[in-house]
Parts: structure tokens; C-alpha cells; sequence
């Protein structure tokens, strides 16, 4: 008998054996001993809520007074505070590109519902996620509009794909203003010693798969910069020099408010 027939001869009984022994081991019942008695970890698991920016949340809406009660009278952790893309003018900060050395900066329709928010949950952790991106920072065929009425919902707003900035400096140096101005005219305000989270990853890419950061890698390349230009706007620019030096980013080109 040549060799490699009795390889064939021992091998073929040799694979039988062991997938009727795998077959066994997976009928075989499997024993659970649970020890409720013993403490392996316990649940650290925190129950919060989101409130969306909504036209009923406005100061005058008969919903506004009793929606704020319920917020405080909850006292929960971690509430999270989203202004989104159907109320451009309720969650946009800067709605209209800069043009002949003015810009479109208005927190007036925005700083209301947020001071509302604040003082409904003050002495509670907070995490505020301004999720919509300015569409005229994005390319698009034409301009992207959006209703005068603040109360009426666009579900198109949002069309943006890429960026008109490949190098992230103009959505860098807009998020980086909109939350010193915040954290400058409300949060010291209201708060002083307020625990509030500016959600900054989730601002970027919470709201919509379109947002233009199409890798984890994108969103770094952009969290850098708005960290440094926001320690530009809000501590010292000997600080935010080190800051984009380490992290690579030039610093943006400035807007006025």
C-alpha cells in the first residue's frame, strides 16, 4: 500500500471520530451555577432623558411653564439639549455666510429656550448638542434656505454632503464661537458653578449620516481644531499657539460676531 492511501486510510476515521465527539459536546446539557449572592460589579447605569428644541418650548406657548416644571421637578442627570435641523432659526447661530465684513450672528431666538433649559435642571450635569451645521459651509447646486417663521418646520435643510473647507477651520472656528458666546453670556450667568457639557463629538455628527465626516479620522481632524480655537476665543492665545501646534491645525481666518 503506497503511503498516501494509508494516509487516506487513517485520516477519513480520524474525521468521523471527531465530528461525532463535537455532535456529543454540543447536545451535552450546559451547566449554569448563579451565585446571586455574590457582587461581581454593580450597574453604575444613569436614567436621563433629551429635550428637542420645539416651537411648543417657547416662552408664551401655553405648553412652555408645565414642560420646564416637569424638567426641574425630574431632577435628572445628563439631560441632553439638542437644537436641530427642522428649526434653523431656533438651533443655527449663523445662518448666513459673512459678507462684506458683517456676519448673521443671532442668538435671539436661540438664548431664550436655552436659558429656560439651564435653569430647569441648575445644579444637575447638563450636555448641550447644537447638532446642525450651518449649510453654507457645505457645497450645494444653490443656497439653502429655510422659512422666516421660526415655529415652521424644514425637513430639507440638511443637503450638505462635503465640506466647502476641506480643512476644517470654518466649522472649527463656528463651533468653537458658538460655545464661548454661550458659555460667556449664559452659562456664567445662570449657572457660575453649573456642571454643562458642551457635547462637542456629538454637535459634529449626532444629527444626520450626511453631516461631511465620513471617517472617525475626520471627526479628529476636527475636534482638534475647535478645542484650540476655542481656548483662542475664550483664554489665551499663547495657549491655543501650543494648541494647534501639537495638533497640527493653522488656526482659522477671523469673523466678527
Amino acid at each position: 500500500m503506497k503511503h498516501p492511501d494509508l494516509f487516506r486510510l487513517l485520516l477519513v476515521p480520524w474525521l468521523m471520530f471527531a465530528a461525532a465527539g463535537r455532535s456529543l459536546a454540543q447536545n451535552a446539557p450546559v451547566q449554569i451555577a448563579v451565585h446571586w449572592d455574590k457582587i461581581v460589579r454593580e450597574s453604575r447605569t444613569t436614567p436621563t432623558l433629551q429635550v428637542v428644541v420645539n416651537p411648543p418650548l417657547r416662552r408664551g406657548i401655553p405648553v412652555h411653564d408645565n414642560a420646564f416644571q416637569a424638567l426641574h421637578d425630574l431632577g435628572a442627570d445628563f439631560v441632553r439639549y439638542v437644537p436641530w435641523l427642522p428649526y434653523p432659526r431656533l438651533g443655527v447661530a449663523e445662518l448666513e455666510p459673512p459678507k462684506d465684513g458683517k456676519t448673521s450672528w443671532d442668538f435671539s431666538l436661540i438664548d431664550p429656550m436655552t436659558i429656560d433649559f439651564l435653569e430647569a435642571t441648575k445644579g444637575h450635569s447638563t450636555v448641550l448638542n447644537f447638532s446642525t451645521i450651518p449649510q453654507w459651509m457645505y457645497k450645494t447646486d444653490k443656497p439653502i434656505t429655510y422659512p422666516d417663521d421660526p415655529n415652521k418646520a424644514v425637513w430639507d435643510y440638511e443637503q450638505g454632503t462635503e465640506l466647502r473647507d476641506p480643512t476644517f477651520n470654518e466649522v472649527a472656528d463656528y463651533y468653537a464661537r458658538l460655545f464661548v458666546v454661550h458659555e460667556r453670556r449664559i452659562y456664567g450667568r445662570v449657572r457660575k458653578a453649573a456642571r454643562v457639557r458642551l457635547s462637542l463629538l456629538n454637535s459634529l455628527l449626532g444629527s444626520s449620516e450626511r453631516s461631511g465626516f465620513r471617517t472617525s479620522h475626520d471627526a479628529t481632524n476636527l475636534y482638534s481644531p475647535v478645542r484650540c480655537d476655542r481656548q483662542r476665543h475664550e483664554e489665551s492665545s499663547a495657549r491655543a499657539k501650543i494648541c494647534r501646534r501639537i495638533s497640527g491645525h493653522p488656526g482659522p481666518k477671523s469673523r466678527v460676531l
